[in-house]
């Protein structure tokens, strides 16, 4: 499996609220999904344990170096964040506007 934004931002999240959206449930309307999505989006940024979390999954998995070099500046939590952010965005479009987006067609 990939890292995907999910993924990162579920490992963001503290601890004892870990559970995963459910993401393949034929049962959950779109509103609903937005409305569970939203939140932990919007916090993802404000809370510092988020990052604090983010940066000791991110060592258990990365080089040391690495982790040096890029997981621990400010500014590449603030790049993750707004990704996830517009990944967030681009999820609530999609579901809202009733699956319908522009395909790239090759």
């Amino acid at each position: 499996m990939g890292l995907t934004w999910a993924r990162v931002a579920w490992c963001c999240r503290p601890r004892a609220t870990r559970n995963f959206l459910p993401v393949r449930s034929p049962k959950i309307a779109p509103q609903t999904f937005v409305d569970l999505l939203t939140a932990p989006c919007q916090s993802l940024a404000d809370e510092p344990d988020r990052y604090a979390g983010f940066k000791q999954e991110m060592r258990r998995f990365l080089p040391a170096a690495l982790v040096t070099d890029t997981v621990e500046k400010p500014a590449f939590w603030q790049f993750v964040t707004a990704a996830i952010h517009e990944e967030c965005q681009r999820a609530t479009h999609y579901l809202l506007a009733g699956g319908t987006v522009d395909q790239f067609k090759m």
